[in-house]
């Protein structure tokens, strides 16, 4: 089971201690919520501050939202996209999701109403702070991701299930797509013939509800469910040890993709 806690029961240096540098996810209550003005947010806020706003708009037939699969994407404004995705003016069944928009680069109206989660380490340092707009039924498919995630759950619920790093054999990526950190297992209906060890695979599920947050650690995958139309803020950071092997990675791809251009300049690689 996640441990649950709220954000007075711990200091940034103990929740470091105990779930970050551990590994560990925790649903934090009382956290960004509670001491910024982005726990205040609803649908009518969002349009007056940033409605004219224009966003990426995804759309899936099925509601599972894989790029792997193949997703459409539109430019409208927010306002339209409010209107699809929680089903105003339009009868169609298609799923609507504004996908991990950056708050500072696209809403900086909205940038002052959001503070860092009360329980981030000092050490931790932000990288990117997004806002998810999803209908109801919306999926994001298993993955995981390369940084930490506070993810912040503001209006709505979701539905997420979690598994540890050590299950990655069990949860079959998708090694031969550019998108990796994706799992080929559909969670709505799986294949047990074709992925046998899944059923080997052990879960945590968490119920997100208003005014509380999940501590995704690096690596954990999670697959997300939007039980009612929902807004969400994540943060995804690093600690300094993580931004340095992220540098390090991105240096020896480097080497390898100029050693290639080299090798094919010189005849000796096609």
């Amino acid at each position: 089971m996640v441990p649950e806690l709220t954000s007075n029961e711990s200091s940034p240096s103990e929740f470091d201690h105990q779930f970050v540098s551990g590994g560990q996810p925790a649903v934090i209550r009382g956290g960004v919520c509670a001491s910024s003005k982005c726990g205040e947010w609803n649908w009518e806020h969002l349009r007056q501050r940033v409605g004219e706003h224009r966003v990426r708009l995804v759309s899936s037939a099925t509601g599972v939202f894989n790029p792997n699969v193949g997703v459409d994407v539109s430019e409208e404004t927010l306002n339209e996209a409010l209107n699809r995705l929680t089903g105003q003016g339009d009868d169609s069944q298609e799923h609507f999701y504004v996908m991990q928009q950056s708050i500072p680069d696209r809403f900086a109206e909205l940038a002052d109403e959001v503070g860092d989660p009360p329980l981030m380490p000092t050490r931790g340092t932000v990288r990117h702070t997004n806002l998810w707009l999803s209908g109801a039924g919306c999926v994001t498919p298993l993955h995981f991701d390369r940084k930490h995630n506070f993810l912040v759950q503001i209006e709505g619920r979701k539905e997420l299930t979690l598994f540890h790093p050590k299950e990655t054999p069990k949860l079959y990526p998708a090694l031969h797509s550019s998108h990796r950190h994706i799992s080929e297992v559909d969670l709505d209906a799986i294949d047990h013939e074709r992925f046998p060890r899944f059923a080997e695979a052990v879960a945590e599920t968490v119920i997100l509800n208003p005014g509380e947050e999940l501590f995704i650690p690096s690596g954990w995958w999670h697959h997300v469910r939007s039980l009612d139309a929902a807004i969400s803020v994540n943060f995804f950071w690093n600690t300094p040890t993580m931004e340095w092997h992220a540098r390090f990675d991105r240096l020896v791809r480097g080497i390898r993709k100029l050693g290639g251009s080299l090798l094919r300049a010189a005849g000796l690689k096609k």
